[in-house]
């Protein structure tokens, strides 16, 4: 179980790791849907720490 302070220090950090400034390029990420399920993909080459496009949130 994650504690209060270690939450709090997660969320603090978080602006750190995070680089806005840099967009993923799309085509490193690739979505490919489960077969004989309504919902669900599985997503590879996606880096959390860069920002996403519009078009690819939506994707995803």
């Amino acid at each position: 179980m994650t504690s209060l302070t270690q939450l709090s220090q997660a969320i603090h950090d978080a602006p750190r790791w995070h680089q806005a400034e840099q967009l993923q390029n799309p085509e490193e990420i690739s979505i490919i849907p489960l077969h004989n399920q309504a919902l669900g993909a599985v997503v590879f080459g996606l880096d959390a720490r860069k920002a996403q496009a519009g078009e690819k949130l939506m994707t995803l």
